[in-house]
């Protein structure tokens, strides 16, 4: 749950800042349920997750569709949407699943996504990903598939903080936007 390029090829912006701030909403609202709700059966924290993860992919997918994006970042972003958009109907479809099921699942997704958001980064084709935020979300899959005795408590304040983190990078994204379409920050030095 990584930030992604909306830079169009010629550095300007057509206020994608609007979005990104829904989403980064979005996103801390669900990670905050998620950490805070004291009452946490395995099916509520599946279906937060998986509607996380679903907002997540629905977000990059639009954001795909978007004008002044060149191919490969078109293309980045819609493979990483979909991975994000399948991982959360997988959780949603078997909410009353085990949490072993549902931490293998939700890291095995952290492990992918974060991975590929770094190369694309790296590449220079997701410019404005977060490089700190996708190593954290390496080191967070890793945790989850490695630990066989996750409890759900734990597992839902994982990944809330996880789903809080990408929230604020995406909100911070968004309000740093002018709408004359210049960054006030670099977007390098995003979370």
């Amino acid at each position: 749950m990584t930030a992604v390029s909306d830079h169009p090829a010629d550095g300007s912006r057509h206020g994608l800042h609007r979005p990104r701030i829904v989403q980064g909403a979005i996103l801390l609202l669900l990670g905050a349920l998620l950490v805070v709700l004291p009452e946490r059966s395995l099916t509520l924290v599946a279906v937060l997750t998986g509607m996380a993860l679903c907002a997540t992919g629905l977000f990059e997918l639009a954001r795909a569709g978007g004008p002044g994006l060149t191919r490969p970042q078109r293309v980045g972003t819609v493979l990483v949407g979909l991975l994000s958009v399948v991982a959360g109907g997988i959780v949603i479809a078997r909410p009353e699943g085990s949490i072993r099921a549902l931490a293998t699942v939700a890291g095995l997704y952290l492990i992918i996504r974060s991975v590929a958001t770094a190369v694309l980064r790296l590449a220079g084709i997701m410019r404005d990903a977060s490089l700190p935020l996708a190593l954290v979300g390496v080191a967070a899959g890793i945790a989850l598939v490695a630990w066989p005795d996750i409890s759900v408590g734990v597992f839902a304040v994982l990944v809330g903080l996880l789903v809080l983190a990408a929230g604020a990078a995406e909100l911070w994204a968004g309000l740093v936007r002018e709408p004359g379409g210049r960054d006030e920050a670099d977007p390098d030095a995003s979370v």
